[in-house]
């Protein structure tokens, strides 16, 4: 099926377009090739790009030759994959591998459906054999967690076609330490939020080097260290990083040790209800927030009910700084959340199949409510909508208008059938406002002509 040189042809193709084609592609949120690949490819739309302002004849004529040769590309690959398969493998085997694939997450699915290796023998022939050698982690969206699946499926793999492959190439992994009785713990819990304060606190007073050497690997969040040193169990005595010397690979591995201690003697690292229930606890016990952000937050972002409402201005006396720094303080604010929960539940499975369920939903009062009551909070519509748009969930998109300091609002939107949504969306709620305000007019005017008919305004008046 998909190959990689058909993001490489996608790519090239792309590059060559005019700046307009470009333009108008990128109004139907169609220039990240996933986006294209599932619009054209998996869900087959026909996109009318003449329906956009921007699009001339040349225009729609240039990008309807790009759609055409891309599918085109499509057929041959798909073509070419085909007539290499052969009957190597039994009718179970292909049925187990199916039931394999069954259980992977959507954006592990996606990545191997892009390398084409969703059937069996495409995987076996990039990742079993040894004259392949394929790092998922350069592929676009591809994180620990989905390398931890791809890694998994392999072992499977190797169990069950263990006498048709001598060579294979599995990841070098260290001896079982007792330490976690079943790897899968770590999957099925969420961590609590003192742990995430214990992680970041340790990871704070690591060496730049340490930190740097973390972050380029994706490595520097709870949930994704403890799968890869953890669940994975990779040695970091095994791994090369690069500009990591003998002294950082001790320090990095005292790190792990004190990960993995604090996990093994202490049950209560798992304790958590979701995300709205540990955001809560960050606020009362870790310094997330200054003073003045504190108010912000409380008293004029309102993000969590029953507290009074304050202006800038208020604040400002509050806090004895004047109203300008105040103002820009508040940009903090957002900001801050956005980054936390990007940091410590952002790329996490678990967490978007907690909250993400419809193909298309607004955060209205049911839905807070429910999370709410849930997790035992008290937290505002705007909260959790920059709650969920921090997320980062690949699936989905919020679809809205420039938000404006206290509103944060819009509909998240399933980008399998979001092609056109965004243009719709907006279409419809600037002709919508249009209409009411002009039907308003218009009863408005009627019900005065009716009144005027009927009484004597200057007799009123005189009375």
């Amino acid at each position: 099926m998909g190959k990689p040189e058909l993001l490489k042809y996608y790519l090239d193709k792309f590059k060559r377009l005019s700046y307009k084609a470009k333009a108008v592609l990128d109004k139907f949120n169609l220039t990240d090739f996933d986006n294209f690949f599932h619009c054209i490819i998996i869900n087959r739309y026909r996109v009318s790009f003449s329906s956009h302002k921007d699009c001339g004849e040349s225009t729609q004529r240039e990008l309807d030759i790009f759609v055409s040769d891309f599918k085109i590309k499509w057929e041959e690959l798909k073509e070419k994959s085909s007539t290499k398969a052969t009957l190597k493998y039994s009718e179970k085997e292909i049925i187990e591998f199916e039931k394999l694939v069954d259980k992977l997450s959507v954006r592990t699915v996606n990545i191997l459906l892009l390398l084409g290796a969703l059937n069996l023998e495409g995987f076996t022939r990039l990742f079993l054999s040894s004259e392949n050698k394929i790092d998922p982690l350069k592929i676009r969206n591809c994180g620990i967690k989905t390398l931890n699946e791809i890694n998994s499926l392999k072992e499977k793999l190797e169990v069950l076609l263990k006498t048709k492959f001598e060579e294979v190439n599995p990841l070098p992994t260290k001896e079982t330490t007792g330490i976690i009785e079943s790897p899968q713990k770590l999957q099925e819990f969420h961590f609590n939020a003192d742990f995430h304060l214990f992680f970041n606190y340790n990871f704070s007073i690591l060496s730049q080097r340490a930190k740097n050497i973390l972050i380029n690997s994706h490595l520097s969040t709870l949930d994704s260290f403890a799968n890869f040193f953890i669940v994975s169990q990779n040695s970091i005595e095994k791994i090369k990083f690069r500009n990591c010397g003998e002294k950082t690979t001790e320090e990095l591995a005292s790190f792990i040790k004190l990960i993995e201690d604090k996990i093994a003697h202490n049950n209560d690292v798992f304790n958590s209800k979701g995300i709205f229930t540990d955001f809560k606890s960050y606020l009362k016990k870790g310094e997330i927030f200054t003073e003045p952000e504190l108010y912000l937050f409380y008293n004029y972002y309102s993000f969590e009910t029953g507290y009074e409402k304050y202006s800038i201005e208020k604040i400002g006396l509050l806090m004895d700084l004047s109203t300008e720094r105040i103002r820009q303080i508040s940009k903090n604010v957002i900001n801050k959340i956005k980054k936390i929960i990007q940091n410590f539940f952002g790329g996490i499975t678990k967490y978007y199949k907690n909250y993400f369920h419809d193909e298309y939903f607004v955060v209205d009062d049911e839905y807070i409510k429910d999370i709410n009551r849930k997790e035992d909070t008290k937290f505002s519509k705007q909260f959790a909508t920059i709650v969920l748009e921090s997320l980062n969930n690949p699936e989905y998109y919020l679809c809205s208008e420039i938000q404006l300091p206290l509103k944060h609002d819009g509909i998240f939107v399933k980008k399998s059938i979001a092609c056109e949504f965004d243009w719709l969306y907006k279409f419809i709620r600037t002709n919508l406002n249009t209409k009411l305000k002009i039907d308003t007019e218009y009863e408005f005017e009627q019900v005065k002509s009716k009144l005027s008919s009927e009484l004597n305004f200057d007799d009123v008046k005189q009375k």
